[in-house]
């Protein structure tokens, strides 16, 4: 039991760290011509991580150690999809 509430209590630390690092590279995103609905759709992505996050942290609180951990992976996942998203979305605007 005490394995788990470590894996879930990183995996939220993980999937807060990536939730941020996300927002921040979204916000220096490209903006112009055709980016305003995938910028608005990646906001809401993280939005949805953020709250599977506090899900997680709730679902801790209740000693609910995988289904913290499975919602904790879920906003890692959603986050970092949405970092890969923006950092090609960037280098192609490079070119």
């Amino acid at each position: 039991k005490e394995t788990a509430k470590n894996e879930a209590t990183t995996a939220i630390a993980d999937a807060k760290t990536l939730l941020t690092d996300a927002q921040a590279l979204l916000d220096k995103a490209p903006k112009g011509k055709g980016t305003a609905a995938d910028i608005e759709a990646f906001k809401t992505d993280l939005a949805t991580a953020g709250t599977a996050i506090t899900d997680a942290e709730a679902a801790i609180g209740a000693g609910k150690f995988l289904d913290a951990k499975a919602k904790a992976e879920s906003a890692k996942t959603t986050a970092n999809s949405v970092k890969t998203a923006v950092e090609a979305a960037m280098a192609a605007k490079k070119r």
